[in-house]
Order: structure tokens, then sequence, then C-alpha cells
């Protein structure tokens, strides 16, 4: 079983972009250094909206090489994380206020060779992860509340990325932490002076207009200052 590795970077969030130029967008960004496609997964439950489906990471995993992310907003996540792994995901997240064993959910995904993450809301405090630690390969610290496109990017991320940071590394291990919900470029900058390693881009950055290929570049330039 090959090992799947991470790199820091650009992962686009196909939500955030027109649902009828999906192929446009992918075509294009198959051609870019990406980290990874960010799918958001939702039931309607955990998050009030609907998110892409499984029939869309099926079809998406037809067509790319690159690594396919799955961010679960689910109040079940167990229930689906079997049925992502058959259809090709690389990596998994789910939020820890969603899940009742958040260790058997990480096993079940590391023992499948599948990269096993936890996403946090704006009002969980990293320390909750503490446990946690020897079984992750990356957090998804959300810098909005879970569900909707195009929010404003909530301020305390800030100290919320730093404090993550600062506790992975007193951990000792590479545990990388990516951020997702309404970065800019400013915002990524500083995310990244923090130490982030992954940016998700959306409607602010990737999404922004319908040249996916600047918008992406001029994005991925904070990785190279």
């Amino acid at each position: 079983m090959a090992v799947k590795k991470i790199a820091a970077g650009i992962s686009p969030s196909l939500m955030c972009g027109n649902s009828f130029l999906q192929n446009e967008y992918i075509a294009i960004l198959n051609n870019l250094d990406i980290t990874w496609y960010h799918i958001d997964f939702m039931d309607g439950h955990f998050v009030p909206n609907i998110g892409m489906n499984l029939n869309f990471i099926r079809d998406l995993r037809k067509v790319t090489d690159k690594q396919i992310e799955v961010h679960l907003m689910c109040t079940t996540p167990l229930d689906w994380i079997e049925k992502l792994i058959l259809l090709g995901a690389d990596a998994i997240s789910f939020h820890i206020e969603a899940a009742h064993a958040p260790i058997r959910c990480l096993k079940l995904i590391k023992d499948n060779g599948v990269l096993a993450g936890i996403a946090l809301s704006p009002g969980t405090s990293p320390e909750r992860l503490q446990y946690l630690l020897n079984y992750l390969d990356y957090i998804t610290l959300m810098g909005v509340e879970p569900g909707f496109e195009g929010q404003n990017f909530l301020v305390e991320t800030f100290l919320k990325t730093e404090t993550l940071s600062r506790l992975i590394e007193n951990h000792q291990s590479k545990i990388f932490i990516q951020i997702d919900g309404g970065v800019d470029l400013p915002i990524g900058r500083k995310l990244l002076e923090l130490g982030a390693d992954i940016l998700v881009g959306g409607v602010p950055t990737v999404f922004k207009s319908n040249n996916l290929q600047k918008n992406y570049e001029l994005f991925s330039s904070l990785f190279t200052k």
C-alpha cells in the first residue's frame, strides 16, 4: 500500500466555484501544483447545507491523479469513512464536535492507508486535540462557521492557529495545519507566519474570478516569499 504524503500549499475548494463549470475548473487545476482537491461533504444535519456527494467524488477520482481530501461535515462520520475510502479519497477529516469515537474513526482511516485529519469549528479549543495528536496527519482549522462559502474570516482564528502550531511543536511531530474559510492574500500571509501549512482556496482567492490559473498563481505566491 503506497504511503500518501502531504505537501504545503493551496487546496482548491470546488464547492466555492460555479457548479456548471466544474469540468473547466478541473481541467485547469489538474495542471497546477495543488496540494489536493478539498471536497466539502455535508449531510444537512451537522450543518444546514448539502455539500458534494459520493457520486461527485467517484467521478472526480476518474478524471484526476491529484489527491482528493474530503472534509466531512456530518453528524455520523463513521458511517461515511469506508465509503469514501472505496471511492478513492486520499485524505479524510471529520469534525471533533460530531465524533463520539474519534480515535476509532482515525484508526479506520489510517489502517486503510488514507491520511487522517480532524476539523475544528470556530468555537472549539485546539487543546481538545491534545489526546489525538498521535493519530493525526493533519488538522483542518475552520476560519468561518462550517456550512457555507463566502463568509468573512474570523480573526480569532489567528490565535487558534498559533496555539495549534505550538501544541504540535511541543508534541514533536509533523502534523500539517490546514485553514479553511475566508482566507484572502493578506490573511493567508499572516496564517503562514503563524504556522499554517495548507490554505484552502475559496471565493476570496482561487474562485474570485473565472481566471483560475491567474488566481491560483497569485495565491500560491505566498508560499515562495
